[in-house]
């Protein structure tokens, strides 16, 4: 085996040295270097289309773009700020009640004994998702339409409302068949809620509309509501 020992190489027609060698055996290479593919031992390989492979462990102090989240194995217990799809379930709170309310207000509503609290999570903000289901009836006179409406609030708050209606005729009074009640829903994302903080969700109802009364009824399912906390 033979050993060319030089400490600089230039090419024939240039002005300065593309290549200077130190005694240690490491290399400095001046200006624009063109390869196919280069491997550093056996962690790094860059090839000539710009990937980079590398094994074992990569330390960086920066680093800049998008990394595909399922390209991300294993754990990461700090350092990295979430900026959206981090939301999770934190809990869930229901309640149902078993009742049978007439009411002949248009201008008030009367609470029908359905109620859900929930202590909010201590720390960070989140939003509570109201699922509601109760059934509501409408007495109406003969040849005329009537109308309830059931309502959802926190606090003095209102989250959402629902109405059913109904039409020529005695239908879902508190005195006939509870099959004739109709099924007033509430789905509703309360955006308004601190951590740490416990709040109380009702649900009301009134009539409307030429209704002789409003009518509830928890016979039929019964009514609940259910409240999810999700955190932001």
């Amino acid at each position: 085996m033979s050993t060319l020992k030089v400490n600089k190489i230039r090419d024939t027609a240039g002005s300065a040295d593309s290549i200077t060698l130190d005694p240690n055996g490491g290399a400095v290479i001046a200006g624009v270097t063109t390869v196919s593919t280069v491997k550093v031992g056996s962690g790094v390989t860059i090839t000539s289309d710009g990937d980079i492979f590398h094994t074992g462990v990569c330390t960086a102090t920066s680093f800049a773009g998008e990394i595909p989240a399922a390209s991300i194995v294993g754990v990461c217990t700090s350092g990295l700020t979430k900026t959206g799809g981090f939301g999770k379930i934190l809990q869930i709170v229901q309640s149902h009640y078993t009742s049978n309310i007439s009411y002949n207000s248009t201008t008030t509503y009367a609470d029908t004994g359905l109620t859900c609290n929930i202590t909010t999570a201590s720390s960070g903000h989140g939003s509570v998702l109201c699922l509601v289901q109760g059934h509501l009836g409408a007495l109406a006179n003969s040849g005329e339409d009537a109308y309830a409406q059931m309502n959802l609030v926190r606090g003095s708050t209102e989250i959402g409302t629902a109405f059913i209606g109904a039409f020529s005729g005695n239908v879902g009074s508190a005195t006939n068949d509870p099959t004739t009640y109709q099924n007033a829903v509430i789905n509703e994302l309360d955006d308004g809620t601190s951590g740490g903080t416990t709040y109380t969700y009702k649900v009301q109802f009134k009539k409307l509309s030429n209704a002789q009364q409003a009518a509830w009824n928890g016979y039929n399912g019964p009514s609940t509501i259910t409240l999810i906390e999700i955190a932001s």
